[in-house]
């Protein structure tokens, strides 16, 4: 017995001993491991699955329409990228297409020309129902709501043939307005909203304003343009940095109002007035 014991534990120093010591040991180095995807793997392959995929694209089947979510403009997951939508997928319905990246553009064409499906745009006709209802209507009787859908839907179709980038300012400031109201907040920031509209584009906008705030909501509006300030019921004079003077409209008419407005910023202007 005591021999084995003492066998048992030369063998454990035996051992021991031959294992490195801590000062040997090399710091953790990271490892990266990719994997090829189909494509990758098999080029030709899948070049003949993509044929396939677009025949079938063109035969009589059901249609699968999925919307997509491009809220996300910088990816965490797979699945914030367009071009991995199911392949079982007909036609793609982009929920923000006013606001595509060089990215979500170049998937798009990936996704038209290779796989065969179709990109669509959302269009909330119900949205447009309301607001003619509550605004156009109101504002102007005599107009039908056939007539506002096609205006509105020519206007909305032709802002898609383009990309951002090509795009007037006026008509990138239109958009953001729209998106603006269109949830209806009980109170609304506006920062120079009329700056890169014609004057036409600018009258509409200052009515539709007028219009939202009767109805109760809230506009506080930045401008140096003494027109738009003229169609609000009061209007605050900053001087550096500081509220320097302040007037309510009452029952003057938008022209003595803008008068008045006029008056004050010459006397701003040449000092003629203390806070």
């Amino acid at each position: 017995m005591k021999r084995k014991i003492e066998i048992a534990v030369a063998l454990l120093l035996a051992t021991t001993f031959g294992l490195p010591s801590c000062e040997d040991w090399t710091d953790v180095d990271n490892l990266s491991v990719e994997y090829e995807n189909v494509e990758q793997q098999n080029p030709e392959l899948y070049s003949r699955y993509l044929a396939s995929l677009r025949e079938y694209r063109k035969t009589d089947h059901t249609l699968v329409y999925a919307w997509y979510d491009n809220s996300v403009k910088v990816p965490v997951s797979r699945a914030h990228y367009l071009r991995d939508v199911p392949d079982s997928i007909d036609v793609v319905g982009l929920i923000h297409p006013d606001s595509l990246t060089q990215s979500e553009i170049e998937q798009m064409n990936y996704l038209r020309e290779q796989k065969g499906m179709k990109i669509v745009y959302t269009i909330d006709f119900d949205g447009m129902k309301t607001d003619y209802t509550n605004i156009v209507e109101p504002a102007d009787p005599d107009r039908d709501f056939r007539s506002y859908l096609t205006d509105t839907l020519s206007y909305t179709l032709s802002l898609l043939k383009k990309y951002p980038y090509e795009v007037s300012g006026g008509q990138k400031q239109r958009a953001a307005v729209a998106r603006a109201i269109i949830t209806r907040p009980s109170l609304l920031l506006a920062d120079e909203p009329t700056g890169a509209l014609d004057s036409r584009s600018s009258d509409e906008l200052l009515r539709l304003f007028g219009e939202l705030n009767r109805g109760g909501q809230t506009i506080v509006m930045v401008t140096h343009s003494v027109r738009a300030a003229s169609t609000a019921g009061r209007v605050l004079f900053i001087k550096d940095g500081e509220v320097f003077h302040q007037l309510y409209r009452g029952g003057r008419t938008e022209e003595q109002f803008y008068q008045e407005i006029s008056g004050t910023l010459t006397l701003l202007a040449t000092g003629g007035m203390e806070q």
